[in-house]
C-alpha cells in the first residue's frame, strides 16, 4: 500500500504580512471598517471579492491543503458571494513514455481542481505539455469554464466551446454586478517536443511551423529570432485583449479582470502600454513568473517579516487604478482580493488615489490541516494508481525539500547522486550530474513507498544525456544559469550531484553570482569569462568534465544561451542502459538511490538534509555578506 502523502499535522491558516483590517484567525473583516463599508454601499459602490490561485504545478503534496483552504474561505466568505479563479498551470504532469500513468495522474489532478469549485480558469504553458488534443479531451471532465484570449484557431476545442466549457472571455454575475474576464497565454513559451510543437501555430497570431525550429543548433536558429517573435506575440496579445475588452464593454460590462499567465513584468507592460490597449482592465490576477505579491503596494519594499514586497498598484494612462496580484507557485499560497468598484466600474480610491477598504492577502497552505474526507479520498486514489509498482521500503520521516528554486533541494541532490551511480553501473563514467532546481516540485510523506509513489515529486519524465565540457565552458554554463535565474520570480539555479559544491552571493536586488566552485574536493578556478554564445574553447590543457544533464537543459530551456550541444548534435550522447537501446530517465534515479543506499535490514529508510549543504548562499548587505543557508 502506498504511504499517505497528505499526512500532515497543521494549524489554522495564518495570513502572511500585516493587514490593518483583517482578523488573522478568520477570513472575516474587523468591525473597525464596517461603518466605512456601509457608507461605500450607500453611495452605490459594489464590493468585489475574489479567491485566486496560480501555478499549482500538479503539486500533489500540497493540493489537499489548497483545496481545504480555498473551500474553507469560500464558506467563510459566502455572504460576500466571492468569485474563485485560477490563472493556470494546474494540470502539470508530462510523461510521453507511460501513457496510462500520464492519464491517471492528470485525471486525478483535474478532479482536485474541480474540487476547488473555480468559476473560471485560464490556460498556461504546462496545460499543453502533453499536446493540444490530449488537453481538449481532458477538459471534457472539467466543471469550470476555461478561457484564453490570445490563443488562435483552436479547432480542437470546438466541442468544448459548444458545451460552454471554453471561450475567449466570459461574464460572471455576482450580487447584481457583471464582471468580465479575459485571459492571456504566455508569449515567451516555445514548445519543442514532437507532441507539443504544433502549439506554436496558435500563440498570439504568430504562426510558427516545425521547420521554423532548426534542431541542428538550438543556440543559433537560422529561421527564428526568439526575441522578435516574443515581442510580436506580446504586441498581438495586447490587440486581442483590447478587442475582447471592447466586446465585453458593448455588453454592458464595465468591470474587467485579466487572468494573466504572461508573468509580472509583462503584466506591468500591459498597464504601461503607450497605445493604451489595456484601458478597461481593472485587475490583473497573474501567474507564470511565480511572484509572491502580498498586500496592495505603491512601491517595492520589505514587509514586517523582512520579505520583499512588489509594487502592484499601477495606473493606466487615463489615471485609473489597476491592481496586479500573484500567489507564488506549487500550491504554497492562495489569495483573497477584496476591493470596491464605483458605478462607472472604476476601483474606488481616496484622495491619494489608493484603493479604499481594499485588501489583498496571501494565505500560506503550509500549516493547513487537510480536510479528513478529502485526505482519505485522494490518498486512496493515489494508492490505487501506484498499487502494482515494485516495493522499496518504509520512509520513517517526511521529506520536505526547499522548493524555492534558489536554494539546494536535497531530494534533487540524492536523485542526481542516484543518476551518477546508475550511469556508472551502465558503463558511463560521469564526473557530475546536472539539473535545474525546479525538477523536483514536491516532497515525500512518511509511510510505505514503492517505485511509483517515490515518483510523486517529479512532474516531468526526462531522459539523461551527457556532454563533455572544459572548465571554462562549465563555469560559463553555471554563471549563465544563475544569471537567467535572477529574473524576478524566475529563480531556477543549477544543481549537481553531491560531489559538486558551490557558493554564490545574492545581492539586495536578488542577483546571484558564483563565488566558489569545488568538484570532488578540488577548488576550481572561476575567473569570470564573458559569455559568448557559439564561442570556441581552444586551451588544450583545460580539463574536460563529462557532465550528465537532463535533456531539457540541452534545449536551452532554463537559459536560452546555454552552450550545451542539443540532442541532434554529435557532441551530445544520450544515456542508455548497457547493451540496450533503452534510455535512462532521471525520474527513475531516486528509487535507484534509495534501494541501493538507504534501505536498512528492517526495510526502513530516511532522507535527511546533511548539516553542510552543497550549495551555500551569502546575502550581500552594504558590501558585507552573511551566511544564509
Amino acid at each position: 500500500m502506498v504511504g499517505n502523502i497528505f499526512n500532515r499535522i497543521g494549524v489554522t491558516p495564518q495570513f502572511k504580512g500585516n493587514y490593518k483590517s483583517v482578523n488573522k484567525k478568520t477570513d472575516n473583516f474587523s468591525d473597525g471598517s464596517s461603518g466605512r463599508r456601509e457608507n461605500l454601499k450607500k453611495n452605490g459602490n459594489s464590493e468585489f471579492v475574489c479567491i485566486y490561485s496560480n501555478d499549482t504545478h500538479g503539486s500533489l503534496d500540497n493540493m489537499t491543503k489548497l483545496m481545504t483552504g480555498i473551500r474553507g474561505s469560500q464558506e467563510k466568505l459566502k455572504a460576500k458571494n466571492p468569485i474563485t479563479v485560477s490563472t493556470a498551470d494546474n494540470l502539470l504532469y508530462e510523461n510521453h513514455l507511460n501513457p496510462q500513468l500520464k492519464t491517471d495522474r492528470l485525471t486525478l489532478l483535474l478532479e482536485m481542481v474541480n474540487s476547488m469549485r473555480f468559476d473560471v480558469v485560464g490556460l498556461g504553458n504546462h496545460e499543453f505539455d502533453n499536446g493540444i488534443k490530449f488537453l481538449a479531451k481532458l477538459l471534457k471532465g472539467a466543471n469550470f469554464k476555461t478561457i484564453t484570449t490570445n490563443l488562435t484557431d483552436m479547432d480542437d476545442f470546438k466541442d468544448l466551446k459548444k458545451e460552454g466549457k471554453f471561450a475567449e472571455s466570459c461574464i460572471i454575475e455576482r450580487n447584481g454586478q457583471k464582471y468580465g474576464f479575459v485571459a492571456a497565454y504566455p508569449v515567451n513559451d516555445y514548445p519543442m517536443h514532437e507532441k507539443t510543437i504544433d502549439l506554436n501555430k496558435h500563440i498570439a497570431g504568430v504562426v510558427l511551423e516545425k521547420e521554423d525550429f532548426v534542431f541542428s543548433n538550438l543556440n543559433d536558429h537560422k529561421n527564428l529570432n526568439y526575441g522578435l517573435v516574443t515581442e510580436q506575440r506580446f504586441e498581438n496579445t495586447q490587440d486581442y485583449l483590447k478587442n475582447e475588452v471592447d466586446k465585453l464593454q458593448k455588453q454592458g460590462v464595465n468591470k474587467i479582470i485579466l487572468l494573466s499567465h504572461l508573468g509580472y513584468e509583462y503584466d506591468k507592460k500591459l498597464v504601461e502600454d503607450p497605445k493604451q490597449r489595456a484601458e478597461g482592465i481593472d485587475i490583473i490576477i497573474g501567474g507564470h513568473s511565480h511572484d509572491v505579491i502580498d498586500g496592495i503596494n505603491v512601491n517595492d519594499g520589505k514587509n514586517n517579516s523582512g520579505e520583499t514586497t512588489y509594487k502592484n498598484l499601477f495606473y493606466s494612462k487615463k489615471g485609473d487604478p489597476v491592481v496586479i496580484t500573484q500567489g507564488g507557485c506549487n500550491a504554497d499560497y492562495y489569495g483573497i482580493l477584496d476591493l470596491w468598484f464605483d458605478k462607472k466600474g472604476k476601483i474606488v480610491v481616496d484622495k491619494a488615489k489608493v484603493p479604499v477598504e481594499a485588501e489583498n492577502k496571501l494565505i500560506s497552505t503550509k500549516n493547513i490541516t487537510p480536510n479528513a474526507d478529502l485526505h482519505r479520498k485522494f490518498s486512496e486514489k493515489i494508492s490505487d494508481i501506484f498499487k502494482d509498482y515494485p516495493p522499496i521500503g518504509n520512509l520513517t520521516e517526511d521529506v520536505i525539500p526547499d522548493l524555492s528554486r534558489k536554494r539546494e533541494n536535497y531530494l534533487l541532490t540524492v536523485t542526481l547522486d542516484g543518476a551518477k551511480q546508475m550511469l556508472a553501473e551502465n558503463g558511463i563514467k560521469a564526473d557530475m550530474v546536472l539539473a535545474n532546481s525546479s525538477f523536483v516540485r514536491a516532497g515525500l510523506t512518511k509511510g510505505p513507498k514503492n517505485e511509483g509513489s517515490v515518483s510523486l515529486p517529479f512532474s516531468f519524465e526526462d531522459k539523461l544525456g551527457y556532454v563533455d565540457l572544459r572548465r571554462e565552458q562549465l563555469v560559463n554554463a553555471i554563471n549563465q544559469m544563475l544569471d537567467y535565474g535572477n529574473k524576478r520570480g524566475g529563480h531556477d539555479i543549477p544543481q549537481f550531484s553531491s560531489n559538486v559544491k558551490y557558493e554564490v552571493t545574492e545581492s539586495q536586488n536578488n542577483q546571484l553570482k558564483l563565488k566558489k566552485l569545488e568538484i570532488d574536493g578540488e577548488n576550481i578556478d572561476i575567473v569570470p569569462e564573458p559569455f559568448k554564445p557559439g564561442s570556441t574553447y581552444l586551451d588544450p590543457n583545460e580539463k574536460i568534465y563529462r557532465v550528465a544533464i537532463r535533456e531539457f537543459l540541452s534545449y536551452g530551456s532554463v537559459a536560452p544561451q546555454l552552450n550545451f550541444p542539443d540532442p541532434c548534435d554529435d557532441n551530445y550522447v544520450e544515456c542508455k542502459y548497457k547493451g540496450t537501446d533503452q534510455s535512462i530517465h532521471l525520474n527513475d534515479c531516486l528509487a535507484y538511490y534509495i534501494k541501493n543506499n538507504k534501505v536498512d535490514s528492517d526495510g526502513n529508510f530516511t532522507l535527511k538534509q546533511p548539516d553542510s549543504p552543497n550549495i551555500k548562499v551569502s546575502i550581500e548587505d552594504d558590501s558585507k555578506t552573511f551566511a544564509h543557508v
